[in-house]
């Protein structure tokens, strides 16, 4: 999974995760966050490639709340995950964990 944060410092997830090994260090890192909204508005398929609109909203380890879009594009192969690029309002996120 990988997204393109232009500082992947910002924000705790803004990592390349890579294999489904790597996938218990993705959720460790989210399961700082306390969330207060995760709702699907929206998702669109064709094939192989799925995109997801979501309002999230949560507050950092530092006390910090941010109320965003995201837009996830997801990528699959025979079944499985090849790539997941979020996009959403790094300066928001960064700015919670600063």
């Amino acid at each position: 999974m990988g997204g393109h944060a232009a500082d992947r410092e910002a924000a705790l997830w803004f990592q390349v995760y890579q294999g489904k090994r790597s996938l218990p260090d993705f959720f460790a890192e989210l399961s700082q966050l306390t969330f207060t909204d995760f709702t699907l508005k929206a998702m669109v398929s064709d094939g192989d490639l799925v995109m997801t609109w979501l309002h999230v909203a949560f507050t950092s380890p530092k006390g910090r709340s941010v109320d965003m879009e995201e837009v996830q594009i997801w990528q699959l192969a025979d079944g499985k995950v090849q790539s997941v690029d979020t996009l959403l309002d790094t300066a928001a996120v960064g700015a919670a964990f600063a």
